[in-house]
């Protein structure tokens, strides 16, 4: 609150001149004025002024609800979470940015030339300010956003935070100079140019944006003069990395290495240096000048590093079929903690061995492999299926003989019995799988077997090969489906070798030998799991019967049971058999199993767009579960279906504490899409849980503070980067606005 006495006359000038500043858009009162000591100040020569005393406005604290961007500032600042707030300032900060689709000059051109757009330059700072999480600075950045465009410029400045120094004046007055200048590329003239500039870190910046320049047209001299005249040994870095890629990529490398060296060694400069190595070193190999590039390596001072340029020169030789090279660098290269960098080099080596065909070289370097590295059993499992193919089975079961460890013994006769199933011969893949000691490998390889067979239609060996290693469980192997992709780069979802089966049993019209193949998996909730897959199949098959008498006649535990009954109710409404699953209710007299089926009934209406039948049916409903997710259900669908007031009554009838939230999140944003705001404002504002509320009060003060602006082809669109702030509310909108602010003050 201002407050004023009476002064001399001759000031009314300048009073009238600062009132009409503090009171711009704000109610004032008057009160009569005292008078005060200060300085004399002559009114214009014009002006006759009378000897009586005068009035000045009084400036009001505006209420939340008084304007569109105070209300959304209030909003915002109530939000739950610091990230929030966050989020919901850069929503404020975009609403008062303006039409991002207009045509604007470059960023560096604008900085010079452009003249200051405040509402634009704050609006950016408050959202800057809003992303790095200092709330309150950008509270306060966005009070200053003017919510007038014909404001005048002097009050503009008024509200501008003022320019620290001259420093931004120093690098305009350069840039402008060299921008008019027609020997931008004389070296000379930059560095006497950039001289002005007092402050270090500003020169700095201003020569490695024109070490950029010069680099681009080619002018490299020059560009390693305005490097000599840095102060700064990262600015120095940096600028000789720019320099130093180009070099590059003309292939100039020795240039380049000369840059490398030049560099401090300073951590900075330190990383910068090795990325550059590693692109020299790159281009070395495939200029096939081996030696340069292992001079160069051994130029890094870091192990760790100078390893890592090692191993991708094993590489570069792997992949250009100089083996022996390879083999011999190989054992340069060394393993560290969290990099094993000689197994990769060696599981390289002998993949690429083993596809050459050169499989007696990749059985001398396997020995090479540290014992204990994972990736030697693959390549185990790709050197025995290429030996597979040149080789008799006897003479291959002799080299996995060989092998070091039980664990790589076991590998290779796996991979022996999985190659010997993929080619049908099955008789001799089970002898190598049943040599198998017992184990995950032994596992795999019957497992492979059995889906192999399978392939082939061969349904009664399976169920004596289960039969006969039933302790083996090969049907546990990839018990849960996993998502892949092909060849072609398109996802799928695997199928369980358990599903597979049962669906071919049941498909072949033999449930009970899909029942015993689901009963010979060993973990019980793994049993559990296909016998309620088996009992979906069947419904699916239509042998309703079956599958009611396995799910009331299963032994298990009370639990298990009730989830068996549950899956075959469902699958049963699925199917179209609703009747026969209230039967099924009936007759094991589980009232809420009854109440379940009539759920799923419900459900499926809805989503068929029935919607007379699903409320009927929804109405008989008394389950303290089922009836709130049935209303639920409803509401989507009446969503869907744009009946909104429907959605509406129903929503107000949900009394579930976690269901009815999610039924008005979903109504308020059908009905702001639909611009029904008022009503969307009434159901947040009566949301219980005050994290939601708020979050959904603001999606409502958005939708109320702002309007959509025409896009280039005349399209409102709805979305928060093509809208605008209002500069006031109607009577009806400052209601509603006024209603948020009391929601949320009252907690």
């Amino acid at each position: 609150m201002f407050r004023c006495n009476v002064i001399n006359p001759k000031c009314y000038y300048i009073l009238w001149m600062f009132g009409h500043v503090l009171t711009w858009g704000c109610e004032s009162q008057e009160q009569p004025l005292s008078t005060a000591a200060g300085p004399q100040v002559n009114s214009p020569p014009d002006t006759e002024l009378p000897d009586t005393p005068i009035t000045v406005p009084i400036a009001k604290e505006p209420h939340p609800w008084d304007t569109p961007k105070n209300l959304l500032l209030f909003v915002a600042k109530h939000q739950w979470s610091d990230k929030e707030q966050s989020q919901a300032l850069e929503k404020i900060a975009r609403f008062n940015t303006p039409n991002r689709q207009a045509k604007q000059p470059a960023p560096q051109i604008r900085f010079f030339t452009a003249p200051v757009n405040l509402k634009l330059d704050l609006a950016r700072l408050s959202r800057q300010l809003a992303i790095k999480g200092k709330n309150t600075e950008a509270f306060q950045m966005a009070l200053l956003i003017p919510e007038r465009d014909d404001q005048p410029n002097w009050m503009n400045r008024l509200k501008s935070p003022p320019v620290p120094n001259g420093k931004k004046n120093q690098t305009r007055d350069f840039i402008r100079k060299l921008a008019d200048s027609a020997e931008k590329t004389r070296g000379d003239l930059i560095i006497e140019s950039s001289r002005t500039i007092e402050d270090p870190e500003e020169r700095d910046a201003v020569l490695s944006r024109l070490v950029t320049y010069l680099v681009d047209q080619d002018n490299i001299d020059t560009a390693l003069k305005l490097i000599e005249e840095m102060q700064s040994a990262d600015s120095q870095t940096e600028a000789l990395d720019v320099i130093a890629r180009k070099q590059i990529k003309e292939n100039q490398l020795e240039a380049a290495i000369r840059l490398v060296d030049r560099m401090q060694p300073a951590e900075e400069a330190l990383r910068i240096k090795i990325v550059l190595v590693f692109d020299i070193v790159n281009h070395l190999m495939q200029s096939g000048d081996l030696d340069r590039a292992l001079q160069l390596a051994k130029t890094v001072k870091d192990p760790e590093q100078q390893n890592s340029v090692l191993e991708t020169i094993v590489l570069q030789l792997i992949e250009q079929h100089q083996f022996q090279k390879a083999l011999e660098l190989c054992q340069q290269v060394k393993n560290h903690e969290y990099d094993p960098a000689k197994d990769n080099c060696f599981d390289q080596l002998i993949t690429e061995l083993i596809a050459a065909g050169q499989l007696d070289q990749a059985i001398k370097a396997f020995p090479l492999i540290k014992a204990d590295s994972l990736c030697k059993l693959f390549v185990i499992d790709d050197l025995i299926k290429s030996l597979m193919k040149t080789q008799q089975r006897e003479q291959v079961l002799q080299v996995s003989q060989k092998f070091e460890t039980a664990e790589e013994r076991r590998t290779a006769r796996r991979a022996v019995s999985e190659y010997l199933a993929q080619h049908h011969q099955f008789q001799q893949a089970l002898e190598v799988a049943e040599s198998i000691e017992a184990s995950y490998e032994k596992q795999r390889a019957l497992s492979e077997i059995i889906e192999q067979r399978l392939q082939c239609g061969q349904l009664e060996p399976i169920v004596a090969l289960l039969q006969k290693h039933t302790d083996s469980d090969p049907l546990a192997v990839s018990f849960e489906p996993f998502m892949y992709h092909d060849a072609n780069h398109q996802w799928h979802s695997s199928v369980p070798l358990y599903q597979q089966l049962i669906t071919a049993f049941v498909a072949a019209q033999k449930p009970d030998q899909a029942y015993k193949t689901s009963q010979t998996l060993q973990d019980e909730d793994k049993k559990l799991t296909a016998t309620q897959f088996l009992i979906e199949a069947q419904v699916e098959a239509g042998n309703y019967e079956k599958a009611c008498d396995l799910a009331i006649n299963y032994q298990t535990d009370e639990y298990s049971q009730s989830d068996l009954q549950s899956t075959a109710a469902n699958s049963l409404v699925i199917a179209g058999q609703y009747p026969l699953a209230l039967k099924l209710a009936d007759q094991l007299q589980d009232n809420d199993l009854r109440q379940q089926v009539k759920f799923q009934r419900v459900m499926q209406l809805a989503r068929k767009g029935e919607l007379e039948q699903a409320q009927e049916l929804a109405a008989t409903l008394h389950h303290f579960k089922w009836k709130p997710e049935a209303q639920l259900e409803l509401v989507y669908a009446l969503i869907g279906k744009r009946e909104l007031d429907d959605a509406i009554r129903i929503t107000k009838k949900i009394e579930h504490a976690s269901l009815k939230p999610k039924a008005e999140e979903s109504l308020i944003n059908a009905l702001l899409e639909s611009n029904r705001t008022q009503q969307a404002g009434e159901i947040a504002c009566d949301i219980w849980n005050p994290r939601l509320r708020n979050s959904e009060l603001f999606k409502v003060a958005e939708q109320l503070a702002t309007k959509p602006v025409l896009g280039e082809n005349n399209f409102q669109s709805f979305s928060s980067g093509n809208r605008k702030l209002k500069t006031k509310f109607t009577p009806e909108e400052q209601k509603l606005a006024r209603r948020i602010v009391v929601t949320i003050d009252a907690d």
